[in-house]
């Protein structure tokens, strides 16, 4: 029986004449054609359900590793759900874990499957077993080989992202498994398929329009018209992307060509290909929406890239086996769309899928991260689509591909050039950066092209600033006071009510907005105190805004400590005076204000997400306080309430009744009213109990929050004036009133509180050191008219993302460090920052100013700047 005849056992063998299998192979075809396709099936699940959940544990170890929120993230009842899948995939690990080695023998060669993996698991339980009893960073990664990486409850430390690499070690041997035990190929043939241009051009004028139209919409509705170029440069952008896809493939294929084995010359190469692609999605635009731009970020992505595509090809490679033994005829076609209901109901997914994770979604999406994978979804999902429609494969000569691929080259060369920075035209850069916030496919080509060749001789100040990002080094704590007298004095003390509503913009309030009709409670609580007009937040987030109220003094750019309990100097005051506090906890808390025998937890036997709630928290605060047994002791409350901001919104905005408020975010708005309506009956309930009058009342906010102006939402990665500015309104008791002076024009930040309430409460004198913060309230106008700088720092709690206000609050430069973007903002002209002026000697100039404030904080903490690599 020679060659020929053998390969006549397999039905439908035309459809893969490019493959010719040697001759001990081909015995085996008849017999292994018996085989229960079921069983093939289900150990085939097995392993894919095994790659999966290890795939899942690694990516999630590298996000606990990079996310310096993570702990919060994990608490807050907004992501609960992280929890529970980080529990499960625990729990499953040793079960599919088994199900994959027991069904490790799918494919012809299952008897030297079966070797390779006892050698494989032998060897991962030596080498795990000589880690763990090893000494150094090594030794963590001993349990991850042993049992399974730590998902349940990670540490979030160089140990997490060991274990994040230890993950893809079974993944890697599955993977050499199954490739090594695949059909052997023989010595001629041809790479099997053939590609049309054209289904790759409309999907890639099919992705233009789709976010064109969306962005169009979104820059309508905020005044500001996208011109006619920035539209041109978006299409010819798409069309030259999915025109070197096109193009890769058929290079391949002709180079396979010139191979002795060119199916697996091919294989090969889509397989490499396909590893490099994935890789430089995740580390240039994954890792770079994060902020994790190190030598780890890369090192991770291409591993991580590399093994799932292997794992994937390699699972292929037993699919094809498989069909290679069972007949042509039974390959399935599910991804082929014959009908047209069937492609319009494809069409009507993709639009629907499209509107859910860049529309709905788009109001949780800081990081943009959601909307730009699923701008890369939504391109394959329209290639496949387009596929469909136009399915005629073709063959090009290589002068066609020479032609088409020096035009794609040069396209994505302008694309390139254009977003260099303001080297070139500084409005048209402008108006492309200003459309890229608006369509997030467009907003992901520039970001893959920029971070890679934009502005070099800028990089080290790049570079500089991610330094003093999310620092990870061990910084010892400072013991930073506020004053060296702190001590009791036998005086009587008012209470204090600190209200700081999380993200609650100041032009949403009547005080600070004659249009504003919607908080007529705060309104009049403003006409009994004192309204700050100039009132900024140094922080755009939680993280390091809340921090810095219980401080008093700047903060570094590192989560959690510093600062903790030993350097909360409101904590430590209300200590020495003997308050009653209240305190309803959030995330941040829990770290830098631990609970004491003076404190009461409000909310603590609320469910987590109701622990969010203004009119909960306040409900149980007057309930103790009806009930108090000390009425000797004065009363601290501290809450920081979550209804208006726009995660709380997002996920249960259900919730708030929304009502229509023209010129305003109706469901902000709606929030904002209701946050109105409680504090007018909180405070109607302090003056029925006569605590009104002996009470110092704070009304502020950590920051402010984006509504979607000029395409940004949320407060994570921007400080434009929306997040930087905030409300601060005052009431002091008349008695404590009287002889004090303020200056309610002064420009005062979130690190005046707490010196304003020592001050206020007879804890002086206190230091002065421009870290520190300075008392709103004193008893000479001296005090008040102490220099002030020329300018303020700014930065994101989160992200590489820093800004430098001027003093009187008309110039705002901001450096994203992550996208490698600058802004200027004539907010004299411009209060919004609608209109990005920057050109290269703005930049120039405020390049010094920051790093010398970056600098004086290093200082200030006693941290060396080679500490801070990372």
């Amino acid at each position: 029986m020679d060659v020929v005849d053998r390969v006549d056992v397999v039905d439908g063998v035309e459809a893969v004449n490019d493959v010719i299998f040697d001759p001990a192979t081909i015995d085996m075809l008849a017999a292994m054609r018996s085989r229960p396709n079921a069983v093939f099936w289900i150990k085939l699940a097995a392993q894919a359900a095994f790659g999966s959940l290890l795939i899942v544990d690694s990516f999630f170890l590298i996000t606990c590793y990079i996310t310096v929120d993570f702990f919060g993230t994990l608490a807050n009842p907004l992501f609960g759900w992280l929890r529970t899948c980080a529990f499960v995939g625990w729990i499953l690990y040793f079960p599919a874990l088994l199900g994959a080695l027991l069904s490790i023998d799918i494919g012809q060669n299952s008897k030297r499957s079966q070797r390779l993996a006892a050698i494989f698991v032998v060897v991962q339980m030596i080498v795990g077993f000589a880690l763990y009893f090893s000494d150094g960073r090594k030794a963590s990664a001993g349990p991850a080989l042993l049992y399974g990486p730590n998902v349940r409850m990670p540490i979030g430390d160089i140990t997490t992202c060991i274990e994040a690499f230890v993950c893809l070690v079974p993944l890697m041997w599955i993977s050499f498994i199954h490739i090594a035990t695949a059909f052997r190929s023989g010595t001629k043939g041809t790479p099997a398929s053939k590609t049309n241009l054209v289904p790759f051009l409309m999907a890639g004028a099919g992705t233009f329009l789709l976010y064109a139209v969306s962005g169009g919409l979104k820059s309508a509705s905020d005044r500001q018209p996208i011109p006619i170029s920035a539209f041109a440069v978006s299409l010819m952008a798409h069309l030259a992307v999915f025109a070197v896809i096109f193009l890769v493939l058929q290079w391949i294929t002709l180079l396979a060509g010139r191979f002795s084995n060119p199916a697996a010359a091919q294989f090969i190469m889509r397989t490499v290909a396909a590893a490099l692609l994935l890789a430089f999605v995740v580390r240039k635009i994954i890792f770079s929406l994060l902020a994790f731009n190190t030598y780890v970020a890369s090192l991770y992505a291409i591993v991580f890239s590399f093994a799932v595509v292997l794992f994937v090809a390699a699972l292929a490679l037993k699919i094809k086996e498989h069909y290679l033994l069972a007949g042509n005829h039974e390959k399935p076609d599910f991804l082929s769309l014959r009908s047209g209901p069937s492609r319009a109901g494809a069409v009507i997914g993709i639009i629907g899928l499209f509107y859910l994770l860049t529309i709905k979604l788009a109001a949780i999406d800081w990081e943009r991260i959601i909307s730009s994978v699923s701008a890369l979804v939504i391109c394959l999902l329209l290639l496949w689509l387009c596929r469909q429609f136009w399915s005629r494969p073709k063959s090009y000569r290589p002068f066609f591909l020479l032609v088409v691929s020096i035009l794609a080259v040069g396209a994505l060369t302008g694309v390139r050039l254009l977003g260099q920075g303001a080297d070139l035209n500084e409005s048209v850069v402008r108006h492309l950066e200003q459309y890229a916030d608006y369509d997030p496919s467009f907003f992901v080509i520039q970001l893959a092209l920029k971070p890679a060749v934009q502005d070099e001789a800028y990089a080290g100040f790049y570079g500089f600033l991610n330094k003093h990002a999310n620092i990870r080094a061990k910084v010892p704590v400072p013991e930073i006071t506020l004053t060296d007298s702190l001590k009791a004095e036998p005086v009587s003390k008012p209470n204090v009510f600190f209200l700081v509503i999380d993200a609650l913009r100041r032009d949403y309030l009547s005080p600070y907005n004659p249009a504003v009709t919607f908080t007529p409670h705060i309104e009049a609580f403003a006409r009994d105190s004192v309204v700050f007009q100039n009132a900024y937040t140094p922080y755009a987030g939680t993280a390091l805004a809340e921090p810095a109220i219980w401080a008093g003094f700047q903060q570094l750019h590192k989560l959690y400590p510093p600062p903790h309990a030993k350097v909360s100097n409101l904590q430590r005051m209300l200590d020495v005076d003997g308050f009653h506090c209240y305190i309803s906890y959030d995330e941040v808390l829990y770290d830098i204000v631990p609970q004491s025998s003076n404190v009461t937890v409000l909310s603590s036997r609320l469910t987590r997400w109701q622990q969010k709630e203004f009119s909960m928290v306040i409900d149980e605060l007057e309930g103790d306080l009806l009930q108090r047994k000390d009425r000797d002791h004065p009363i601290f409350l501290y809450t920081q309430p979550a209804d208006v901001h726009t995660l709380s919104l997002a996920l249960h905005g259900q919730q708030v009744a929304v009502t229509p408020h023209p010129g305003f975010n109706d469901k902000y708005a709606s929030a904002v009213e209701q946050v109105d309506q409680t504090f007018g009956g909180f405070i109607e309930f302090l003056k029925k109990q006569n605590l009104y009058e002996n009470s110092i009342v704070i009304v502020t906010a950590d920051h402010g929050e984006s509504l979607g102006e000029m395409g940004r939402l949320g407060h994570v990665s921007n400080v434009t004036p929306e997040v930087a500015r905030i409300p601060l309104l005052i009431h002091l008791p008349e008695r404590l009133r009287v002889g004090m002076f303020w200056d309610a024009t002064r420009q005062v930040t979130l690190h005046d509180l707490a010196p304003t309430l020592y001050y206020l409460l007879g804890h002086k004198p206190l230091k002065s050191n421009e870290m520190l913060g300075h008392p709103l309230f004193t008893l000479s106008r001296e005090e008040q008219v102490g220099p002030q700088p020329d300018h303020f720092l700014l930065m994101s709690s989160y992200m590489p993302v820093f800004g430098v206000l001027s003093q009187d609050q008309r110039e705002l430069f901001v450096v994203d460090a992550s996208l490698r973007r600058q802004y200027y903002y004539n907010l004299a002209d411009d209060p919004f920052a609608f209109k990005n002026r920057i050109t290269v000697p703005i930049r120039d100039r405020y390049e010094p100013i920051l790093r010398n404030d970056l600098e004086k904080i290093d200082k200030f903490y006693g941290v060396a700047e080679k500490e801070l690599g990372r």
